[in-house]
């Protein structure tokens, strides 16, 4: 059997730089089978728990007498400050971070996650297998509420004051769209919404200000923009 020296802590908030997506793609990716030594899954709740584990991920009978007597059976994973859930794990002397859901995506489906992982429902603390997906960088934008910053308040609307009309307008593979100007907020967030269902498919988060319609009086002119 191949020998780990593995530790679990709970983790306190972290800006470490290694949490990035570009840090994740270097990481040393544990094996499953030893993965699933150390936590065991509540996939009702995503819920992470460490488990007594073995002599062999230590470097010292005392160090895992002590991890086993404080750890074993609690709950793994502190929050990071954009609301993520992590664990430190030391491998082989070397510390990492590892976001919670990751783990819980490779204890489920038996594999590491190939690239990121989006929360369905965008609670980054919801990490039941159900509400998770993998996704690329794109995807995992596209699934996001309206920016705080919005003087509209709707998703993918802003207001054009020389005009004085709404104008709605959609980012695809790097390039905005250009969906219209219309003379009601709601006619703008309709055709985002309807923008958005088309283009970004699965991953589509329509602001949820409008009822979606497949009726619409302002005719959209459409243009790649940048």
């Amino acid at each position: 059997m191949q020998q780990y020296a593995l530790t679990f802590e709970p983790l306190a908030r972290s800006s470490d730089p290694s949490t990035s997506h570009a840090a994740a793609k270097r990481r040393i990716q544990i094996p499953i089978s030893t993965l699933r030594e150390m936590l065991r899954l509540d996939a009702e709740s995503g819920r992470l728990f460490w488990m007594e584990r073995p002599r062999h991920h230590f470097s010292s009978e005392k160090s895992w007498r002590i991890f086993n007597s404080q750890f074993a059976g609690k709950g793994c994973g502190s929050p990071e400050g954009n609301g993520y859930l992590q664990c430190r794990i030391t491998v082989d002397g070397k510390c990492q971070l590892v976001k919670a859901h990751r783990i819980v995506w490779a204890l489920h489906y038996g594999s590491w996650p190939a690239d990121q992982l989006d929360h369905i429902n965008m609670d980054r603390k919801d990490n039941r297998p159900v509400n998770l997906r993998e996704a690329t960088n794109e995807q995992n934008q596209r699934n996001r509420a309206c920016r705080a910053g919005s003087l509209t308040g709707v998703k993918g609307v802003k207001f054009d004051r020389a005009r004085g009309k709404f104008m709605a307008r959609i980012t695809v593979s790097g390039k905005e769209m250009h969906l219209g100007r219309f003379d009601t907020l709601n006619e703008a967030s309709l055709a985002y919404a309807e923008a958005a269902k088309s283009l970004h498919g699965e991953f589509a988060r329509p602001t949820g200000k409008t009822v979606l319609s497949t009726t619409g009086r302002a005719e959209r002119e459409w243009a790649v923009v940048g």
